[in-house]
């Protein structure tokens, strides 16, 4: 512009110079609009929507792609302040009101002309479905910026992040600023920056590469990597992040000191009370930028004519006494629809991660980016069938070809022919009729045999990875590379009518099912099999093939508290896994046998005898055996301990007249006469004529342990649990122990060291075992020993497959010494049979009266406080028949869904608050959720026996399908635990499905419905309850109806 301005001024003296003010004017002006367009412009308007124009759209994976929009002009800039994000609106189809999401751009403003969103696509996402539907040439509406953080150059020394998942997407902004402001730079930026980023799996690690590249170049940058599933290995921290971790890895607490959390509401709760517990501020619901403590996380908002003030107000009325409603406040969130696991962050109980209200607080941008690089926005790709458009797309091709395959399915559904698959039962699981056609139809593809091919099609735990999957590398087909196997199954897999166009993600091949189908099948099977399905009788079978062949047999050995002890923690934890375990070996076909292993023998059961005859009371001994002899223990122990003082005083004069070499004779016969009359001694010499087998020695044992027993019974079945047989230490034969013995010796495991027989596992190649004591000095057994005996005893009467010991991991070495020596006498065929579960302890179990903890004490005081919080809701409370009774099994309830939230090895704070919330993932809140069901089918009035013939076809709404595809997953679910072992596995599939279901009731109504519809939605209802129902039932929960 500036040439052709000189050009026209200098032609024009030329030609005629009185015209010359006239053309340096023009070229002024010229120059000034070239000037002013090409400034940079900052287009974005915080009050008012734009559109802006899709140019480009990248994809990414099957559901992730990245979506470029135009600005006005190529040297326009969005103008996004660092920690902002902004809003995309768009009106969608069935919404009432206009929807809005947040988003944060994972390009910046230093490149103009355009802006970029990274979005995964997920069915009940309604933005990112409308942006997945967008063509090129189309506009999105546009709004920003926003948000309550806004980072400026040293606004503090030191800035400490958390952050999960998607979460870091906030986090990379301020720290890229930062960096950018360094001195080095030419700014001046010194702010110190140390980030824990967790997250579930390697894979899961987002920009991880970046992030090592940003903390090597930069001193003041630090990051901190924490996976719950770490690989072999790993240095980084894993589990939860927990106050320890952020003590040590964030800075501490001071005016100086920002902490930024970003992530999904669970984690941002848990960790808001976690830096509170570590001396940051507590911030208000707002976060506000001052906030010393800004916590922040994504939410769902709608844009209507009435303000946010108002909005706010109305929901908090219309939930008011509606717990249920916010169910979607306790979900993992689907931001950008990315989703975030909620078990990434969970340190501390469901109740304190889920007590947010959604709809007030400010937050960060939490959008995702790509852990990969793009592919070229001209890569081929057919969105029809990516999980957002499948539901739609399946419904319309379903139409025509429905009806042979729901017969065809049918016919699976009831045969009772054995499968030549392996643990392939279509009549009591309906998946896996669909895994059978899928390895049919991948085998056919890659001209292999089908059996190879179903062993590797797994099943999902998220909807959004599929229903099943196919991990292409594990079929090992030899000269071709994953790749390649996965482009040829991908070509050559015919139109099929039960699964849609699979979707490749990397070497993994996701298959959906189409809904029709699919509903009629899953809905007839729980409505025909009901209480058992989910259960597999066929895989506790010796021979599924021939059942005359008999069941397998399994011990499942739990609680195992001692006598006359406190039932502590470990006994709780051990109580309630076992019999979770239990419940599920039986559900799957196998003869269980319940036993428990009770602590009854030992030196101080002499003591308890003596102690007994100088403090024991008859009539408490009947009332309350258990705290008795408890009573009696404590006070004997006191005895023993003020006896000791002299007798230790004696033993020092003896040792210094010895050095000294003077005569002791004296002091040693007034040692001896102090030893011989002392309650230890007493209890040494009654322990010892109860070995001998004296039976007066024995009868008041008897006793002892017969009536803890019996009050043991009562507190058992409080918790729905019954034992075959009670064992315990005394109960190993003295034959048994002298074969031990012999064993040991005969094959060199022990020998002899200081007058004592020990096993050197070092001298048998595992050093890490150490050394263990099995016979003592004076030629008593040790607790190890008598297992060792133990263990051979109940193979012989019970010729067991399989031996569970549910046992804390404190024991790891005790049980892995155990199965070792059983190795090494000759019978590994049996160490193989036996298996230690283990678990991490709980901290903070006590009652409210004091620190005993009889496992009555804890159920009372949970009860009580269940009582309190029931009483807060006045109108509820008096709609309760029995009020106490439903108290007490919200209570235990209560304490044994706290205790299976977690993986088994992870401990957890025993907290009565938290445990008896109704808000977020508790006891009550599943107790509430099966009750809410059995309401539904009250009042829905319609007989149980019409559901069966209900229009299934009806159900097409996406609420609808998710809910059906949970509820086929569940015997998978229930089969996968049997190799996890873990509850967790069970309960976390029910709460998905409560969260599932509550999302769902607004759309999917029954009063007010068609009759027809009405039906159709009681049956996927009432199968929601009878899947629920079976699922509280295995976790050994007692379900309430009101």
């Amino acid at each position: 512009m500036y040439i052709p301005s000189a050009l026209l001024i200098f032609g024009t003296a030329i030609v005629k110079k009185e015209w010359l003010p006239y053309a340096a004017a023009l070229a002024a002006i010229l120059s000034g609009w070239k000037v002013f367009s090409n400034r940079q412009r900052k287009v974005l308007n915080p009050t008012e929507f734009q559109n802006f124009e899709l140019k480009e759209k990248t994809i990414v994976s099957h559901n992730v792609a990245i979506y470029r929009f135009a600005l006005p002009r190529p040297t326009d800039i969005l103008g996004l302040p660092i920690g902002q994000h902004i809003s995309l609106a768009a009106t969608i189809e069935g919404q009432t009101k206009e929807i809005m999401r947040s988003y944060t751009p994972i390009s910046s403003d230093q490149e103009a002309g355009y802006f970029d969103l990274l979005v995964k696509a997920y069915p009940q996402g309604n933005i990112s479905k409308h942006l997945a539907g967008l063509r090129i040439g189309q506009t999105m509406k546009v709004r920003g910026p926003k948000g309550a953080m806004v980072y400026t150059p040293n606004m503090v020394k030191k800035i400490g992040m958390i952050a999960g998942g998607t979460g870091i997407t906030p986090m990379l902004q301020i720290i890229k600023a930062i960096i950018r402001g360094r001195p080095r730079n030419g700014g001046n930026d010194t702010t110190q920056v140390d980030l824990i980023f967790a997250n579930v799996n390697p894979d899961d690690i987002l920009l991880k590469d970046e992030l090592d590249q940003l903390a090597k170049e930069d001193d003041g940058f630090r990051v901190f990597y924490v996976l719950n599933n770490p690989p072999e290995g790993w240095e980084g921290g894993v589990g939860f992040v927990t106050p320890d971790m952020i003590r040590a890895k964030l800075p501490a607490a001071a005016p100086d000191t920002k902490v930024l959390i970003c992530g999904p509401p669970p984690m941002v709760s848990a960790m808001k009370k976690a830096t509170e517990s570590l001396g940051f501020k507590k911030a208000g619901l707002v976060s506000k930028l001052e906030d010393q403590s800004f916590t922040a996380f994504p939410t769902v908002t709608f844009r209507a004519r009435k303000s946010k003030e108002k909005l706010r107000d109305k929901t908090q009325r219309r939930f008011k006494n509606k717990p249920q409603e916010l169910a979607y406040m306790r979900q993992p969130i689907f931001y950008g629809a990315f989703f975030i696991p909620k078990s990434i962050f969970q340190p501390y109980p469901a109740p304190v991660l889920n007590k947010v209200v959604r709809f007030s607080i400010l937050r960060l941008n939490c959008s995702p980016l790509p852990k990969h690089r793009a592919l070229s926005s001209s890569t081929p790709r057919d969105t029809s069938f990516s999980p957002q458009n499948q539901h739609q797309r399946s419904r319309t091709a379903m139409a025509a070809d429905s009806a042979p395959t729901v017969a065809q399915l049918s016919i699976h559904s009831t045969t009772s022919e054995v499968s030549k698959y392996p643990n392939c039962y279509p009549a009591v699981n309906p998946v896996d009729t669909y895994r059978v056609h899928v390895a049919e139809l991948v085998g056919a593809a890659l001209g292999i045999d089908s059996l190879s091919v179903y062993p590797k099609i797994q099943w999902t735990n998220s909807l959004d990875k599929g229903d099943l999957v196919l991990a292409v590398p594990a079929l090992q087909i030899k000269g071709k590379k994953p790749a390649e196997v996965t482009a040829q199954i991908v070509e050559n897999l015919p139109p099929s009518d039960l699964i849609g166009t699979p979707v490749v993600s990397g070497t993994h091949i996701q298959f959906y099912f189409k809904p029709e189908p699919l509903t009629k099948t899953v809905i007839s099977s729980i409505l025909k099999n009901r209480a058992t399905y989910g259960t597999n009788a066929n895989v506790g079978l010796r021979d599924p093939a021939d059942p005359s062949k008999g069941k397998k047999k399994i011990i499942v050995e739990f609680s195992s508290p001692n006598i006359a002890k406190p039932f502590h923690a470990g006994h709780l934890r051990s109580t309630i896994i076992g019999g979770f375990l239990a419940n599920l070996y039986t559900v799957m076909g196998w003869d269980v046998i319940k036993m428990n292993y009770l602590g009854d023998w030992g030196k101080q059961y002499g003591l308890l005898a003596n102690g007994y005859e100088k403090y024991g009371n008859e009539e408490e001994l009947i009332k309350d055996p258990i705290n008795h002899l408890f009573d009696v223990y404590v006070k004997i122990n006191k005895d023993v301990a003020e006896q000791e003082v002299p007798i230790k005083e004696l033993k020092e004069q003896i040792k210094q007249k010895k050095e000294n070499s003077e005569d002791t004779t004296e002091l040693e016969k007034e040692l001896q006469a102090k030893v011989d009359v002392s309650y230890d001694e007493k209890a040494r010499r009654y322990f010892k004529s109860m070995e001998d087998g004296d039976e007066g020695a024995l009868v008041l044992w008897r006793r002892f342990r017969d009536l803890s027993i019996e009050k043991y019974k009562e507190t058992y079945a409080r918790l729905n649990i019954d034992f075959d047989r009670y064992s315990g230490e005394s109960q190993v034969k003295p034959e048994s122990l002298a074969k031990a013995y012999e064993a040991m010796a005969k094959t060199g495991v022990s020998e002899e060291s200081e007058g004592a027989v020990i096993v050197d596992f070092a001298k048998h190649g595992a050093k890490k075992l150490g050394k263990a004591i099995v016979v003592r000095k004076d030629g008593t057994p040790l607790y190890l020993t008598r297992d060792i005996a133990a263990i051979v005893e109940r193979d012989e009467e019970f010729h067991f497959d399989k031996m569970l010991y549910v046992v804390a991991a404190q024991q790891d070495l005790h049980l892995a010494q155990l199965f070792k020596v059983t190795e090494l006498v000759g019978r590994k065929d049996l160490a193989n049979r036996c298996q230690h579960v283990n678990f991490g302890m709980v901290r903070g179990m006590s009652t409210r009266k004091g620190t005993v903890k009889f496992l009555n004490d804890i159920l009372k005081d949970v009860g009580e406080k269940m009582h309190e919080v029931m009483k807060k809701n006045t109108a509820k409370y008096e709609q309760v028949a029995n009020p106490e009774q439903t108290a007490d099994i919200l209570g235990i309830t209560s304490v044994m869904v706290q205790d299976m939230s977690g993986k088994r090895i992870n401990g957890y704070e025993f907290n009565l608050d938290d445990m008896t919330s109704f808000e977020g993932d508790t006891g009550p809140y599943l107790q509430y959720a099966h009750a809410r069901l059995c309401s539904m089918t009250r009042k829905a009035e319609i007989d149980p026996s019409e559901l069966s013939s209900a229009n299934l076809s009806l159900l097409t709404e996406p609420h609808a399908i998710d809910l059906i595809r949970l509820l086929a997953s569940w015997p998978d679910v229930v089969f996968n635990t049997t190799k996890t072992l873990e509850p967790t596995t069970v309960l976390t599939y029910l709460f998905r499905m409560t969260h599932v279901l509550s999302s769902g009731y607004d759309v999917l109504k029954v009063v007010g419905s068609e009759p027809e519809l009405k039906k159709a939605r009681m049956a996927m209802y009432d199968c929601a309850r009878q899947v629920l129902h079976n699922g509280m039932r295995l976790l050994g929960l007692n379900p309430v109806e009101r």
